[in-house]
C-alpha cells in the first residue's frame, strides 16, 4: 500500500500541516484556532 493510499496518514498530514501553519501564525489559521479554543479541543496556541 502506498503512504498516499493510508487515509489515516494523509489526515495526520493534513493535521501537521495545519499546526505548522498555527505556529507560523497565518492569517487565516485564526479563525480556526478561536472556534477551536471556543470548543476546548485546543487548550494552548
Amino acid at each position: 500500500m502506498k503512504d498516499e493510499q493510508n487515509i489515516f496518514l494523509r489526515l495526520s498530514d493534513a493535521m501537521a500541516g495545519f499546526l505548522r501553519e498555527v505556529y507560523e501564525r497565518k492569517e487565516y489559521t485564526k479563525q480556526f484556532i478561536k472556534r477551536f479554543e471556543k470548543a476546548s479541543i485546543v487548550t494552548e496556541t
